[in-house]
C-alpha cells in the first residue's frame, strides 16, 4: 500500500474509532446511571467524580488495548491468547450493555426497543473492528520490522553446510545428505512460504530498509524460525542454479 492510501486509511481510521468510542461512552454511561452509579467523593480530596462515566472508560479502552496485545508482535503466546480472551469478553460484554441500556430506553414512538438494541450495538461492534483493523495495517508494514532487527542477525551466512568429510562410504547403511542443509533440515519448506518471504525481503530493499533477519520474517510470517531458515534455504539453492545457467561475462 503507498503513502497516501495508507495515511487516508489511518485518517478514517481515527475518526470512525473516536466517533464510535464517544456514541459507546453514552450508552455506557446512560447504563451505568440508570442501575444506580452516582457521584461520588474521591478519598482526602474535594475532588467528585462522576462515577458512571468510568464505565465505559473501563470498557471500551480494554478492548483497544487487549486488541493491540492480541495482534501485536513480541508478545509470548501465552500472553497474546490471553490477551485474545480478553477482547473477546469486553466487546461482548460492550455490544450486549450498549443493546441494553438503548433497548430499555430508546425505541421511539413506536416503541420498536430490538431496533433500538440493534442500533445500539453498532458502536462497539463498529469500534473493536476498527481497532482490529488499525493493528493488522501496522502489522502489515515491513518498515516496522527491520526497525527491530538486531545487525548482527541480519546477514544470513551460509555456514549451514556440511563438510564432505561426514560422509563415510565404508558403511552399508543407504544415506542420502541433503547439501546445503544441517542434519534433519529437508527442505519440506512450501514454495509459497519461499514466496512470501522473497516479498517481505523485497518490500524492505526497495524502501531502502535493512532486509529482516529470519526471527522478523518468523514473527511477521507466523511461522517458526526453522521454516524461515529452510525457505532461505531454498531462495539460496534457486539463486545459485539460476547463476550457474547463466553464462560468465567476457566468456
Amino acid at each position: 500500500m503507498s503513502r497516501g492510501f495508507r495515511g487516508a486509511a489511518w485518517v478514517c481510521i481515527v475518526l470512525s474509532a473516536a466517533s464510535s468510542m464517544l456514541i459507546s461512552y453514552a450508552g455506557l454511561a446512560g447504563l451505568a446511571r440508570l442501575v444506580g452509579y452516582t457521584t461520588v467523593d474521591l478519598p482526602l480530596s474535594p475532588v467528585a467524580i462522576d462515577a458512571s462515566a468510568l464505565l465505559p472508560i473501563a470498557i471500551d479502552v480494554a478492548i483497544v488495548a487487549s486488541t493491540l496485545v492480541w495482534l501485536g508482535q513480541g508478545a509470548p503466546a501465552q500472553t497474546r491468547n490471553y490477551a485474545r480472551g480478553l477482547a473477546l469478553a469486553t466487546i461482548s460484554t460492550s455490544v450486549l450493555a450498549n443493546a441494553g441500556y438503548h433497548g430499555l430506553t430508546g425505541g421511539g414512538p413506536a416503541g420498536s426497543w430490538w431496533l433500538a438494541s440493534i442500533v445500539g450495538s453498532i458502536p462497539p461492534a463498529s469500534l473493536a473492528a476498527l481497532v482490529h483493523l488499525g493493528a493488522l495495517l501496522v502489522r502489515a508494514n515491513p518498515a516496522t520490522l527491520a526497525e527491530v532487527e538486531p545487525a548482527h542477525q541480519v546477514p544470513e551466512q551460509p555456514h549451514q553446510d556440511p563438510e564432505p568429510a561426514h560422509q563415510d562410504p565404508a558403511e552399508g547403511a543407504p544415506a542420502s545428505p541433503e547439501p546445503g542443509d544441517e542434519p534433519g533440515d529437508d527442505l519440506v519448506t512450501s514454495e509459497d512460504l519461499a514466496e512470501k518471504v522473497a516479498s517481505v525481503i523485497a518490500a524492505a530493499e526497495r524502501a531502502g530498509l535493512r532486509p529482516p533477519g529470519r526471527s522478523v520474517l518468523a514473527r511477521q510470517l507466523d511461522v517458526s524460525e526453522h521454516e524461515v531458515r529452510q525457505a532461505l534455504a531454498r531462495l539460496r539453492q534457486e539463486r545459485t542454479g539460476q547463476l550457474a545457467l547463466t553464462p560468465a561475462a567476457g566468456r
